[in-house]
């Protein structure tokens, strides 16, 4: 005689949900990616495309607020230095001969 047993059915502990879960974002994240990465491109060539900044080349003795108020003198110093400062990624202080990535002035 033959006895056939039916399974039981599955059941998935808190940890085993939480894996299944972290398995489905993670794919979704992996498909998303390519997407982000392709509307990323295209608005950092617009914005390369167009200019908003230029160069300039720190002397000796030269100041932010300085550097500020001669490249927009109509507009707020403090606004300008703010500006400077977030596009070049400034600490403190200014070292003579170093590169400095200005806002146009508008």
């Amino acid at each position: 005689m033959t006895t056939y047993s039916t399974a039981a059915p599955i059941r998935l502990t808190t940890r085993g949900r939480r894996a299944l879960f972290g398995l489905g974002l993670s794919v979704v994240l992996v498909a998303v990616t390519p997407l982000v990465s392709v509307f990323a491109g295209a608005s950092n060539q617009v914005i390369e495309s167009t200019q908003i900044a230029h160069s300039i080349t720190v002397q000796s003795g030269d100041t932010l607020w300085e550097i500020a108020r001669s490249i927009a003198p109509n507009r707020d110093p403090r606004e300008v230095v703010w500006e400077i400062k977030q596009m070049n990624n400034l600490g403190v202080g200014l070292v003579p001969g170093d590169k400095l990535l200005v806002p146009l002035n508008n």
